[in-house]
């Protein structure tokens, strides 16, 4: 993605953050990891977004793959929005899913697009 120098220097600027961020999830793991996972998942939904492709659709695809994560971590994680409908085991298989086919999709974010 770092297709021009602009993006050359955001992601200097992300990488930074990204290691300032790991050494606060290690030293105070219960205080911030629901902070960054939020920040994070955004930050790679805005990427993601801003890959190059000349297709809005696909570019909206793109960013609704992303968010498929941030949605069930949102609703089906252990304290969700939506555990107490579902159940704490049904939510945790759900969220589990979820994980699962977020991975799956991002197999195809990650191929070299097609300009």
């Amino acid at each position: 993605m770092a297709y021009n120098m602009q993006w050359k220097y955001i992601y200097k600027i992300l990488l930074g953050i990204l290691v300032v961020s790991l050494i606060v999830s290690i030293v105070w793991p219960k205080q911030f990891i629901f902070n960054l996972i939020l920040t994070w998942s955004f930050i790679s939904i805005l990427i993601i977004i801003n890959y190059p492709n000349n297709n809005f659709v696909q570019k909206f695809l793109r960013g609704l793959t992303m968010s498929i994560l941030l949605f069930g971590f949102l609703t089906l994680r252990k304290n969700g929005l939506l555990t107490e409908f579902f159940g704490p085991s049904a939510s945790f298989h759900l969220y589990h899913i979820i994980i699962a086919i977020w991975i799956f999709a991002i197999t195809s974010l990650i191929k070299k697009p097609h300009i």
